[in-house]
């Protein structure tokens, strides 16, 4: 995004000084221009003939960022209308494409938005048990992008870090590997370790990952704890995610009573994205609890 923020400076500067030279030359200070000198008996004309300038270089800034902010509010609306469709894997592949040429184009200059597409598109193909999709989608999000994230303070940012590793170690889960979890949690335990300390959104998925990767280790007294601290988040979303968590700590364990009991306690969670709930719980009864 940086480019195109100096894009915007640049033009917006360029418009500023043409208005304020074509105020200075219609104002009748310059007789040289001959006839133009009607401006200065008609200062409206020559506002309105700047005001289109402007709205010009206005019109042109705004398609510049358009793309970015029409694709991604396309994704949000098509996940929240209805869920994890083909549409929102279409819409997420599309985005993944077009971020990718402009990645390459501006010498690999990172791009939030292209993680977050990442990520959402490997979250995705997770979820259509699509692991090897998900794995090779997931590992677009290099060392240098990753650490560039490290790096970056701001909290979004940091967020989705948070959202790689969380998306990984649901990768380790479904295949079952050790391994791998311990490889993912050793590069990412500077990042997601402090864990159930403030209930923010940040704190709260580094909870659902170190809830993941205890179960998938098999120490579920650790991964109930922070599965419990999902639960006391403010928001649904989190509060979900949380019972869904303890749901499957408790089948891991083989008390299938509770696991139903938290289960059925996500469900009864009313939020903004009913649709994509639904296909939650209805992916979950699948995987887990249709085996009870």
């Amino acid at each position: 995004m940086r480019y195109k923020v100096r894009i915007f400076l640049m033009l917006t500067i360029i418009s500023t000084a043409l208005y304020m030279l074509m105020l200075l030359f219609f104002s009748g200070s310059y007789h040289f221009l001959g006839k133009l000198d009607l401006f200065a008996e008609h200062r409206f004309l020559s506002c309105f003939v700047g005001g289109i300038i402007l709205a010009i270089v206005t019109t042109v800034c705004i398609m510049l960022f358009s793309k970015d902010t029409k694709g991604q509010n396309e994704i949000l609306s098509e996940f929240e209308e209805n869920g994890y469709s083909d549409r929102y894997i279409s819409l997420l592949q599309s985005e993944v494409r077009r971020h990718s040429i402009e990645y390459r184009s501006n010498n690999h200059k990172n791009n939030i938005n292209y993680i977050e597409c990442l990520e959402r598109l490997a979250d995705a193909y997770l979820f259509k048990e699509q692991v090897n999709e998900a794995m090779s989608t997931l590992n677009l999000i290099n060392p240098e992008m990753r650490s560039w994230m490290a790096a970056n303070n701001n909290l979004f940012v940091k967020k989705q870090l948070s959202g790689y590793y969380d998306v990984q170690m649901c990768i380790c889960e479904e295949l079952r590997d050790v391994q791998r979890a311990n490889n993912v949690m050793r590069e990412g335990s500077l990042y997601v370790s402090k864990a159930g300390i403030d209930h923010s959104a940040l704190d709260l998925v580094n909870c659902e990952v170190l809830c993941t990767y205890n179960i998938v280790i098999g120490n579920y007294n650790t991964a109930m704890q922070y599965a419990s601290f999902c639960l006391q988040a403010k928001n649904p979303a989190h509060q979900f995610t949380g019972n869904l968590l303890m749901s499957k700590v408790y089948y891991y364990i083989g008390d299938f009573e509770s696991a139903k009991r938290y289960r059925d306690a996500a469900a009864s969670i009313g939020f903004k994205r009913e649709k994509a709930k639904q296909d939650l719980i209805a992916y979950f009864d699948k995987k887990y609890l249709g085996s009870m």
